[in-house]
């Protein structure tokens, strides 16, 4: 089954982790648990761009050729079939080696989940093959032939899956599965201690990690489900799964109370202020949206709670 691929125009591409898009190449992106996939197709050369994620990167070169370089000076060139590991916040540059819009370069990545690393590593425990070689760069090259092919045909397994337009029965459960082996046949490589280099760095360093302080210092801005999922790289269904999970309410419940909570602060902090100004310093688009909002959560309008004497702090939770 051949996916349908979607070329995104240069002006519509976002920022992702830390990986700065050189305007001279398109990305199609998908999500799933624990793994996200993107064809990655360059038009024109280009030198030295970066890639740098908070979770392992796989990279299939899939036609024309790459150079990938670390900040150390270390480089090596990958043509069609070969497969790079780019270990979770290890800055890597590459070169786009002569492409263009009638023989473009193509690129499939996988980053990841550090969450889904460790649980497969767990799982495995400690008996691994003996007789690894570490390349330059964690090119991924196995200890037999057989890991090597089934890791280029697991990866285009999740490429098929997660971009695939067509109905696929039990789809997140295959998913998983394909991760699961992924990550799996990468243990059995020479890139085995780069996979394993943040392993167990689940916190802060997931893909909702900061996401309650970023917003926090946002209130005002755009922080509905969509936004919230492309900050965190992932589709709105699987950022509201991670969510809820995560934090026991959907986003926008835990966004709505952030505001609120803010609100009821400031009322109290400073008296001069205006409670339309208020209203629109924490996100609310209209002072009578404001008033509704905080009647409903604290009980009393927000001119009876800034006039109510009470001890400083003593914003309800209910």
């Amino acid at each position: 089954m051949t996916p349908r691929h979607r070329a995104v125009p240069p002006a519509a591409l976002q920022p992702r982790g830390r990986y700065l898009e050189d305007k001279r190449s398109f990305v199609d992106t998908s999500d799933g648990d624990g793994v996200s996939v993107s064809l990655r197709t360059a038009v024109a050369p280009a030198r030295g761009v970066p890639y740098r994620f908070e979770h392992p990167l796989v990279c299939l070169t899939n036609v024309g050729a790459i150079r990938f370089s670390t900040a150390s000076g270390a480089s090596t060139r990958h043509a069609a079939g070969d497969i790079l590991l780019i270990p979770a916040g290890e800055p890597v540059f590459t070169d786009y080696l002569a492409p263009s819009a009638a023989a473009p370069l193509a690129c499939t990545t996988l980053e990841l989940d550090n969450a889904l690393v460790t649980a497969v590593a767990d799982r495995l425990g400690a008996a691994w093959p003996d007789g690894e070689r570490y390349a330059a760069l964690y090119t991924v090259e196995s200890i037999g032939e057989f890991v090597d092919e089934a890791t280029r045909v697991c990866i285009r397994q999740l490429d098929q899956l997660l971009r695939t337009g067509f109905p696929v029965a039990h789809r997140e459960h295959l998913v998983e599965l394909a991760s699961a082996q992924l990550v799996t046949l990468l243990l059995q490589s020479n890139a085995r201690e780069a996979l394993l280099a943040r392993r167990g760095a689940v916190g802060d360093a997931s893909r909702l990690g900061g996401l309650v302080a970023y917003i926090a210092a946002n209130l005002a801005g755009d922080l509905d489900v969509t936004a919230l999922a492309a900050r965190c790289y992932m589709s709105v269904a699987t950022f509201h799964r991670h969510f809820v999970r995560r934090f026991g309410c959907p986003p926008a419940r835990f966004v709505l109370d952030a505001r609120l909570r803010e609100a009821a602060r400031r009322l109290r902090a400073d008296p001069a202020v205006a409670v339309a100004e208020v209203a629109r310093a924490t996100g609310f688009g209209s002072a009578a949206h404001f008033s509704t909002m905080f009647r409903r959560r604290f009980r009393m309008s927000p001119r009876a709670w800034r006039a109510a004497a009470r001890p400083a702090g003593g914003v309800a939770d209910s």
